[in-house]
């Protein structure tokens, strides 16, 4: 019986020469504007083993003065871009106190708080469409908050009833129902530990875990291609992480894997 194979195309990165490396690292002004914008030579760099080598061409710190900060910052069109791009001008530029000087061009900036949404009028309307905590909190939580933050809540809902908890009551039947989702008893404690303290304190789980192992699935080479094979390589992480966990702790790669 031939064994499965996945059929995965290695990724190609990029190669760069040390001159490139030496002229690109010349130009920029500090270890942050290489990694941010020649991301590709930064991690070439990593790859290879000299990044420190290639970092130490980078010049010393520029001294910057009021001229050269607005020209900088006359580069950028908004204060972020100009942060993420070069953060040594920009900190410079607030602590020498041209920061308001380099940033004039860019306009008002964006204000970091959310507008105010919730007036008491509002919050009051959606008070007034239900009866009890319990509702409101499942379909307008937000309102709920907003009534909290501004001292509205205990007025509002000072005429609301007191429902009793709709908790979910695990019956023999209901985790019975539940256990049965699960294929060993590691993954149900893992996804439903409510439920599995619930089968321990009332000793059901000898009765109900009859069908589980005590463990994960049991991978075997055949069952692991057919697993990696149903997605692709950019999605293993997400959708069979048990599977590549396995394939790693016992070094399966080159038969998991094969060209």
């Amino acid at each position: 019986m031939e064994s499965k194979s996945s059929s995965y195309t290695k990724k190609e990165w990029k190669k760069f020469t040390k001159t490139h490396l030496i002229e690109v690292a010349k130009s920029c002004s500090g270890k942050g504007d290489f990694y941010v914008n020649y991301r590709d030579e930064y991690n070439f760099c990593n790859r290879e083993g000299i990044l420190k080598e290639i970092l130490k061409v980078i010049p010393r710190k520029r001294k910057w003065d009021k001229e050269s900060l607005l020209e900088e910052a006359k580069k950028y069109s908004s204060r972020k871009e100009w942060m993420m791009n070069n953060i040594s001008s920009y900190n410079t530029g607030i602590k020498l106190g041209y920061y308001d000087l380099c940033v004039k061009h860019m306009g008002k900036p964006k204000s970091f708080s959310p507008e105010k949404k919730w007036t008491y009028g509002k919050v009051k309307a959606v008070y007034d469409k239900y009866t009890n905590l319990v509702d409101l909190r499942e379909n307008d939580s937000a309102a709920m908050s907003a009534a909290y933050f501004n001292g509205w809540h205990k007025k509002l809902s000072k005429n609301y009833i007191k429902v009793p908890n709709r908790k979910l009551k695990w019956t023999y039947d209901k985790v019975k129902e539940e256990f049965l989702k699960y294929d060993s008893i590691k993954e149900l404690s893992k996804n439903n530990p409510t439920v599995y303290v619930k089968a321990l304190k009332n000793k059901w789980l000898k009765e109900i875990a009859t069908h589980m192992t005590k463990g994960y699935k049991k991978w075997t080479i055949e069952k692991l291609v057919e697993e990696v094979s149903k997605y692709p390589k950019t999605q293993l992480y997400k959708k069979c992480p048990a599977a590549l966990q396995y394939i790693k702790r016992h070094k399966l790669e080159k038969q998991i894997f094969k060209k």
